[in-house]
């Protein structure tokens, strides 16, 4: 589900997503929290990579970590504000007992209200007992997705020796899973091969000038428009052992300009064109990142399209 921050439109990280509390109870999505920890083993045996954000919130439960209160704040702003207020020194406590409504309870991230006390919801929240209801009320959002991080964890065990978790840190062990946010674009043409062009030709020029120039999200997307993921191994060594590398075709048409570039998703392949310009090159290739699933050489009738970009819109 998405997190907190998404769903009020405040704070960092809204394109993280997180368990959703609810999903604890029901036997047969915790088979599915565990046929996910078991992907998330097959990802840290063989250098592929889950196309998921997770926050350090989740990480570091996977890993034994405690998550801290600004693991939370990064997530839900709102909840960590509202513990912020009950913990500061210039309260005043006839203020507070005045304009304070909580009891003992508790809202989880999918909205669900839990008692943080046998019958908290008629116990008032004091200036005294501010501070025991903040603790309270963190811990059981710490809490709240345990059975399915467990059902993960033992996902996990059925292809790595479980003790692993213990010696990672919890950004290590993201960094197995999904890999590194920020495309490198340095490693990228370390691991770049050729076919029916050259390094020095203009259009592949004009590619790496244009990639340069693109914010993270558009490599992001160009990553994903050529490979189906969104991030690249995380150094030379993974690269090598996951045996990726992209290689760029050069495909050759009477009228080059008029041709969009094309992907082999499965085997991270980008088929070029060889273009005029660099903003010929820019134009097309921004169209192409943007409608991946028509522009992709995967598709049986992709040609038709590129062809005819306007009918993609009919």
């Amino acid at each position: 589900m998405d997190c907190p921050n998404r769903q009020s439109g405040v704070g960092e990280n809204q394109d993280k997503i997180i368990i959703r509390p609810s999903g604890r109870s029901s036997t047969q999505l915790l088979e599915l929290y565990e046929f996910l920890g078991l992907l998330f083993g097959i990802c840290i045996r063989t250098g592929s990579r889950f196309n998921l954000e997770l926050p350090a919130f989740f990480w570091k439960q996977l890993t034994g970590d405690i998550p801290e209160r600004s693991d939370l704040t990064e997530i839900d702003f709102t909840t960590s504000q509202v513990f912020r207020d009950f913990e500061s020194s210039d309260l005043d406590k006839k203020t507070f007992e005045q304009a304070c409504k909580e009891r003992f309870v508790t809202f989880l991230s999918d909205g669900e209200q839990v008692e943080l006390k046998d019958n908290g919801a008629q116990i008032p929240v004091t200036f005294e007992t501010r501070k025991e209801y903040v603790e309270l009320a963190f811990k059981a959002r710490i809490e709240e997705s345990r059975p399915q991080i467990e059902a993960i964890r033992r996902g996990i065990g059925r292809v790595l020796p479980i003790q692993v978790l213990n010696l990672l840190s919890w950004q290590e062990l993201e960094l197995m899973v999904v890999g590194r946010s920020s495309i490198d674009l340095e490693l990228l043409k370390r691991h770049t091969r050729y076919s029916g062009i050259t390094p020095d030709s203009d259009s592949v020029r004009f590619l790496w000038q244009v990639l340069e120039e693109f914010s993270e999200e558009d490599r992001r997307k160009f990553v994903r428009f050529t490979w189906a993921q969104e991030r690249l191994p995380a150094d030379d060594e993974e690269f090598i052992r996951s045996h990726t590398r992209l290689l760029i075709k050069g495909v050759h048409f009477d009228k080059p300009d008029s041709r969009f570039p094309k992907s082999d998703t499965c085997f991270f392949n980008l088929e070029l064109p060889a273009y005029s310009s660099k903003e010929t090159l820019k134009e097309r290739l921004v169209y192409a990142i943007n409608h991946t699933y028509t522009m992709n050489a995967d598709q049986g009738n992709s040609e038709a399209n590129l062809n005819h970009p306007e009918d993609m819109f009919m």
